[in-house]
């Protein structure tokens, strides 16, 4: 241990102090002093003390006059110990609810750290000490199914780091079902649209899978396609489904090394791949006067490939506009308004999907007809 040193005295005496206790080799040792000079602590026998992270106090003194430096040191001449015995449960069992995986720990410290990574996350993090140690996991926060279990013990003080990891694989099994299916994502009974990502979270015994996507009971994009297990994503395409509520039934099947098992999970979801229509009245203009054959122009947007056209004069549906086919766009629709009395008239524009979905709007317009005679039909 070599000390830049400064004194007012011409001597000092020098103890070390190892963990408390007096190193015999400096022990009220007289050393010479100056006002500058390097103090080399030499003959430390590193074999003679315990393994790991000790205190080493250096006290200097001259009658009543003392000064202290406090050093601290690894020891290490047998390189790190670390090792972990495990004891229950077995590598590879079942294990079910609140399992307590117990070990034996052996390390030149007293304190560890240890994180749990369950299938590579962080399960837990905390200090452990060495000897008999239980690790607590609340299995129904996991997946089913067979769940890598990593601990990893690290020891990181100053410029010390040494580590040891386990690997440990358990059958998770809290159902008693060979396949256990959940989702995360989107939630059932709400609305999808498009292509969606289906958020899965499979447990299993075996792997893959047999997936089968079946909507209102027929067979979806998905016919006994192969799916690994754990946490997947399922694309599902609803382009060519059904607008309104369907029921998507996902089955799963396994039966390869003679094992027979399935599982069949259940969603609920509103497809609406078509917006609602709009309609705007471009012309004429509220309280306009019109004559004879008069046209309505109308912007009318439109997703859904059926779309139709109702307009009533006064409540009453024209013989022109009553259910019409009609395309989305800017366009005039034309109506003979010599039909009707002179006099302002009530004028409601209503557009509806296929799906039953509308939109309307609606005017005032004054009918002045000079001719009062008009031709139904021939």
């Amino acid at each position: 241990i070599t000390l830049n040193m400064t004194s007012d005295f011409a001597t000092l005496n020098l103890t070390l102090f190892v963990e408390g206790a007096i190193y015999p080799a400096y022990n009220d040792t007289p050393i010479a002093a100056s006002t500058s000079w390097i103090e080399v602590i030499s003959s430390i026998d590193s074999t003679t003390l315990s393994e790991g992270m000790l205190n080493f106090t250096v006290l200097f003194e001259n009658l009543a006059e003392k000064e202290t430096v406090y050093l601290l040191y690894y020891v290490d001449n047998d390189a790190f110990g670390l090792g972990v015995a495990l004891y229950t449960p077995a590598n590879g069992s079942e294990i079910s609810g609140l399992v307590s995986i117990d070990l034996n720990v052996t390390a030149d410290v007293n304190i560890l750290n240890l994180t749990v990574f369950v299938d590579g996350v962080i399960y837990s993090s905390e200090f452990v000490g060495t000897g008999d140690i239980s690790v607590i996991v609340d299995t129904s926060t996991l997946i089913e199914g067979y769940d890598n279990f990593t601990l990893f013990f690290q020891y990181d003080v100053l410029a010390t780091y040494f580590a040891y990891i386990m690997h440990l694989v358990y059958l998770v099994d809290n159902d008693g079902v060979p396949i256990t299916i959940d989702h995360q994502s989107p939630a059932n009974q709400t609305e999808v649209s498009g292509v969606f990502d289906l958020y899965l979270e499979i447990g299993s015994e075996y792997e893959p899978l047999e997936f089968t996507l079946f909507i209102d009971g027929a067979i979806h994009q998905y016919n006994k396609s192969s799916l690994g297990i754990k946490s997947q994503i399922v694309s599902i395409n609803t382009t060519e489904v059904l607008e309104g509520l369907r029921t998507f039934t996902l089955y799963f099947y396994y039966n390869v090394t003679g094992e027979d098992a399935s599982a069949t999970y259940i969603l609920v979801f509103s497809v609406n791949n078509h917006d609602a229509p709009t309609i705007v009245l471009l012309a004429p203009t509220e309280d306009s006067t019109i004559t004879g054959l008069t046209d309505l122009w109308l912007n009318i947007t439109n997703t859904h490939p059926n779309l139709f056209l109702n307009v009533t004069v006064d409540g009453v549906n024209t013989e022109e506009f009553n259910g019409t086919a009609i395309s989305g766009g800017a366009f005039n629709y034309t109506f003979n308004s010599s039909k009707y009395e002179n006099g302002h008239h009530h004028i409601a524009i209503i557009t509806y999907t296929g799906e039953n979905v509308s939109a309307s709007t609606e005017i005032t317009l004054v009918f002045l007809d000079h001719v009062r005679v008009w031709i139904s039909r021939l």
